[in-house]
């Protein structure tokens, strides 16, 4: 695995790479109102760009903003389909 890492910082120092085996959902929310729908499911203050931690829709999320048009939710596997639910609702509702 180190080998890949080190391949991949070669190519993209910025990329994030992800263990997929430690259960963990990638949630994206995409579009120009992607901001808007992760605020109506959390009252977290996201940066620009970077990480942030904490509660949406009441569930621990680890949250990657990439651009203010693209918004990754990181969520432990078994609570994504409850979550795609709720970004999905609010993403309807724009």
């Amino acid at each position: 695995a180190d080998d890949i890492r080190r391949a991949v910082a070669k190519v993209d120092p910025d990329a994030l790479i992800r263990d997929a085996s430690e259960g963990w959902a990638e949630i994206p929310v995409d579009g120009d109102d992607a901001r808007h729908v992760v605020a109506r499911l959390s009252e977290l203050d996201l940066p620009s760009t970077g990480f942030v931690q904490g509660d949406v829709a009441r569930v621990g999320v680890r949250v990657f903003v990439w651009r203010a048009d693209s918004i990754s939710l990181f969520v432990p596997a078994y609570w994504e389909a409850f979550l795609r639910r709720r970004v999905d609702e609010e993403s309807v509702r724009t």
